[in-house]
């Protein structure tokens, strides 16, 4: 595939305490490959030549792992996906496509990040949110459309209303964006939330406030959709992984 006007910022900062390891979460293996080994793996095929990794919990050990082309920076307080995609600003050009995603999703097919990253291209969006649709959507974002489809917001779990819950359409965290915009809204978003932290769905919100496009894709497999953060989750990747890789 060819390299792309792109630059991928990996989000790999979270503790991952659930998983009850001593690994980093991000560094524990899925079907025999470290989870974000597979994500910048993905990346790397859908023709995305510069990545970025922001690392938090075991910076170090994480940092050690990555490949020597990939760089890396440390969020040394979890305050949220947005503050985390801050950090990783000095390191980003603001030319072309930002993919942002998270390290503990190793079933994204490099197809996919690819399908992103063009309909941005093509539409001139501010952004491109990934999406899946699910029979369970709870602990995801909702997607909120108006009443000609177009995208209104995303609206986290625990700040969502019973309507708003009943929406099975959900945010994978996996956008795309206009990195010459994305910084720029990045800098106004506050964290007045349940989880008082700074969320990058907000950067949505502040875009579509200032006259910003932002589409979606939706995943026809929501398998690949599926994170990481409990071993009952893993073992559920790694059974999935399994069933993809003998097709």
């Amino acid at each position: 595939m060819n390299e792309r006007d792109a630059t991928a910022v990996i989000l790999a900062a979270g503790k991952g305490t659930r998983m009850k390891s001593d690994l980093p979460k991000v560094l524990i293996p899925v079907a025999g490959r470290a989870m974000l080994l597979r994500v910048i793996s993905s990346v790397r095929r859908a023709g995305i030549p510069r990545i970025v990794t922001v690392v938090g919990h075991q910076a170090q050990r994480v940092a050690a792992a990555l490949p020597s082309d990939v760089l890396y920076v440390e969020q040394r307080e979890q305050l949220g996906t947005a503050h985390a995609l801050a950090q990783a600003a000095p390191l980003c050009p603001r030319t072309g496509s930002l993919l942002v995603l998270c390290g503990d999703t190793p079933l994204l097919a490099p197809g996919t990040l690819a399908s992103l990253v063009e309909r941005r291209e093509r539409s001139g969006a501010w952004a491109v949110m990934l999406t899946a649709v699910l029979d369970d959507p709870s602990g995801y974002g909702r997607v909120v459309r108006d009443g000609t489809g177009s995208v209104r917001g995303v609206v986290e779990h625990r700040d969502a209303d019973e309507a708003t819950l009943a929406v099975r359409e959900v945010n994978t965290g996996v956008y795309c964006f206009d990195a010459s915009r994305v910084f720029e809204e990045l800098g106004g978003v506050d964290r007045h939330n349940a989880q008082s932290e700074y969320y990058l769905p907000d950067v949505l919100r502040r875009m579509l406030e200032h006259g910003g496009g932002v589409e979606t894709v939706t995943l026809s497999d929501p398998r690949e959709a599926l994170g990481v953060n409990t071993p009952e989750q893993l073992a559920r990747a790694e059974a999935v992984l399994n069933r993809m890789e003998e097709r």
